[in-house]
Formats: C-alpha cells, structure tokens, sequence
C-alpha cells in the first residue's frame, strides 16, 4: 500500500512540474489589452419646480429601495467677510445643533431611529444638506430635513462648543506640515485678499468674534429658496416626490440673493520656492502649483484625461515614478480645482526628507 501511495504521489509530482515547465510565462513588457468599453445607461434625469421656484432634478432608481436627497444652497465659504471668516461652515454645523425646538441629541436620535443620515457642510460656491434614508421611512426624514433646513434654532451653548473645538483644532493644525503646506499654497497662488486664498475654517480672531447674530444673518440672506436647489436619486416616482416636498418645502421664502462675485487671480510668474522649516520632520511636504481654469472651460474634458494620465490614478506617471520606480513616498498626485473662477492646479508628495 505504501508504495503504491509513493508512486502515485511521484506521478502527480511529475506531473506537476511538467505543466510548469510548458505554462505560458505572463507577458510583463506592457500593460495588457482593453477589452471593450462597459457601456452607460442611466435613467432619463426629470426636472420640475415647486411652487416658490425651488427647483428638482430627479432621477428614479427601483433596483434598491433608498433614497438620496441633497439640498444645495448657492452659496458658500466665498460670501464670508474677511473679518467673519468660517462663518458658512460654523453657520451649517450648527443647523443639525437644534432645530424646531429639539435638541441636537433628540435629532440624532430621530434620524437613527429611521435607519437614515443627515449631514450638512459648506464648501466653497455651496451649502449643502444632504439625506440619505430608506424609502419606507422616506416621508419622516424628509419632514426631520424640513425642519433642519427651514426651522434652526442656533442655540447658543452648542455655538460656544464648537468655537472651542475649532479653536482647540487650530492649535494642533500648527503641528501639522500637510496643513501648514495647504494654508501657505492658497495664500501664494491666490494672495490672502481673494475668497480662494482665504480659510474656510476661520482664524483665531474671526471665530472668537462670532456671535449667534452673525448665523442668524448668513442664513436669512442665503437660505431663501430661489437660492437652491434638489438633486434626489433612488426608489421614488415623481409625483409622490411632488407632493412630499411641496408640503415640507413649499412654504420656504423666495427671497433674493445678492451674489458674491470671485475675480480671476492672477497668474504665478516666475518659479519661486517657499520654505517653511520644521526641524525633525520625517518628511518634506510638497506642493507644486499655479492658477488652473474654470468648470466652463473648453479644454475641461481633455484636462481630466490629460490629468488622469499625468497624477489623477494610483497607475499615473507621477505616482508610478516616485513610488514604484524610486520608492520616494507612499503617493504622489495632480488634480484641478473646477470652479466658477479659476481653481488652482496642484501636484502633491510627501517625500522622504533625505530625497527632497
């Protein structure tokens, strides 16, 4: 028994080896071929407007049954005074602090309680509000946003709370090289005078000098409904959206809005190095850059193929020579700002001090 087993394991051996020896080696001299592009099909995008001109874009997914709802303001951290900096993203912090006289913990707790997420945020041109629940739970989440959106209460405690933690947060982002190296590009692409130069977050002077007040004027001046709009995906048909939000949101002032209007900067001249030392660091922060274009520019499309090639994929020719070919640093990239004016072109490293 035994020496049959010993044969038939030589056998198998053999055998092995022989379909290794004779197995097609893999062809690493180039990438491999494409196969066919995978095509698109999405569902026709619906339009329609409420009653007090809130627009909707609308497009029907059935294939699972949630639903997305954001809500768009147009504008952002660009209509910020220089002395009131940070004042969109403190003013959509707070809207989820308390609203229609529930506390920030009985909100949590509602929107949990539905299985939903509901999250709000300033960038630059915009606020947002953003919901995302289960259809069955659709009609209650879309009432808990109304009520975030139309009926904030800005309670003053939570207000204090989170000056203290962005105050608590500035301390340690002066420990921080990719934020230092951040905050000193836009300053030197775009100067500090210009929306695009400026924080976001606030400084230590503007944050301490915020006042309930100050949210409450931000948000009557921006939040009126002719200055915003829906963008809702998921299982959900028209009609029953219609009439969902016409009853939460129907009711929401038109107003006006004055708009803030970003100047195009001027374009860097010449090739200036700026150093800021921080002894010690395992690692030099870099960030190369000049002013890019805007979202309506011609070139837009070949600009996001010409970047995917240059730095906006792992399979770049920048992430591929630093990292695979040199083992400089963990990643290294290129991407464009699209905006109303122009954004900012950055590439970006963290290298090993001893390669800089």
């Amino acid at each position: 028994m035994r020496k049959r087993f010993k044969f038939l394991t030589s056998l198998l051996l053999i055998h092995i080896l022989a379909v290794s020896a004779f197995a097609q080696k893999p062809d690493r001299s180039g990438p491999p071929e494409l196969g066919p592009a995978a095509s698109l099909k999405l569902p026709p995008l619906q339009q329609f407007t409420l009653k007090n001109g809130l627009r909707v874009y609308l497009m029907e997914k059935h294939n699972v049954p949630l639903v997305q709802v954001n809500l768009y303001i147009k504008s952002g951290s660009v209509d910020d005074s220089a002395e009131k900096l940070g004042l969109a993203s403190l003013t959509l912090d707070m809207l989820n602090e308390g609203a229609a006289e529930k506390s920030a913990l009985e909100l949590a707790d509602a929107i949990d309680f539905l299985g939903a997420n509901l999250g709000t945020g300033a960038n630059m041109h915009t606020c947002e509000v953003n919901l995302n629940t289960p259809v069955s739970k659709l009609d209650a989440a879309i009432s808990l946003m109304a009520d975030v959106v139309l009926r904030p209460d800005f309670p003053e405690d939570e207000l204090n709370r989170i000056i203290k933690q962005r105050l608590n947060s500035l301390v340690q982002n002066h420990d921080q090289p990719r934020t230092i190296a951040s905050t000193m590009f836009n300053k030197t692409i775009f100067g500090e005078d210009h929306p695009y130069g400026r924080t976001t977050f606030g400084n230590e002077k503007s944050l301490r000098s915020m006042q309930i007040d100050d949210l409450k004027g931000f948000y009557k001046n921006q939040f009126v409904a002719k200055n915003a709009y829906f963008i809702v995906v998921g299982d959900v048909e028209q009609k029953n959206l219609l009439a969902l939000l016409e009853q939460n949101f129907g009711g929401w002032e038109k107003g006006k809005v004055a708009k803030t209007h970003v100047p195009s900067a001027k374009q860097v001249e010449g090739r200036t190095i700026h150093l800021v030392d921080k002894p010690g660091s395992a690692q030099s922060v870099l960030r190369i850059g000049r002013v890019g274009v805007n979202r309506k520019s011609k070139d837009y499309f070949a600009i996001k193929v010409m970047n995917t090639i240059l730095g906006g994929s792992f399979a770049s020719r920048l992430n591929t020579n630093l990292r695979e070919e040199h083992g400089y640093t963990y990643g290294a990239g290129t991407y464009w700002d699209f905006r109303s004016s122009e954004g900012r072109f950055m590439a970006y490293s963290d290298v090993q001090t001893d390669v800089t």
